[in-house]
């Protein structure tokens, strides 16, 4: 259900990323419903406009995701955010991206996750972002520069960090209320 495409940005661009997003002030990464620093636990940067060298990319192979899934899309819902996960601990606990109460109403609704990764995998452990199988949760590839793409209804979690540092880019595509 869902799709990865290793090698999105070079090791030079992840570089040229972080640097770059680094320079927005971070601030603790909040739920819709308010600070639970139990179930989530991240600091996030948030950002879009000025820096279309990055999200031009991403929209690209977006819309070629949903090739194979037909969602009605507009565009970006919202800000993206530049992840960092860094605390022993950190995590996200299972959740889905759609905010239920926009069901129904004008508000676009999420209909599309993507998660870029912008680590090497050597450089943490734990922090594995894992998707809800139903019986048995898969844990997605780490690979640096990939994106993975996913239905903004399929459950998943960040499993807690163990050591290290996790960085990644998180945001939605949305479109008309779901039908």
């Amino acid at each position: 259900m869902y799709q990865n495409l290793p090698k999105l940005f070079t090791p030079q661009g992840v570089e040229k990323i972080k640097t770059t997003l680094s320079e927005i002030p971070p601030k603790n990464a909040e739920l819709s419903s308010g600070m639970d620093k139990n179930y989530r636990s991240v600091q996030e940067r948030s950002f879009c406009e000025g820096y279309d060298w990055i999200i031009d990319p991403i929209l690209e192979v977006v819309i070629e995701a949903n090739k194979k899934w037909g969602f009605d899309i507009t565009g970006l819902s919202e800000n993206l955010g530049y992840l960092t996960y860094k605390n022993k601990n950190d995590q996200y606990k299972r959740h889905i991206d759609i905010h239920c109460g926009d069901i129904g109403t004008t508000t676009p609704n999420r209909k599309i996750t993507f998660i870029v990764q912008l680590s090497d995998s050597k450089d943490y452990e734990g922090c594995d972002l894992m998707l809800d199988g139903g019986t048995i949760d898969e844990a997605i590839s780490r690979d640096k520069g990939s994106i993975t793409l996913f239905p903004s209804f399929l459950a998943h979690y960040v499993t807690p960090l163990l050591s290290g540092e996790r960085h990644s880019i998180v945001g939605w595509v949305a479109g008309a209320s779901w039908r």
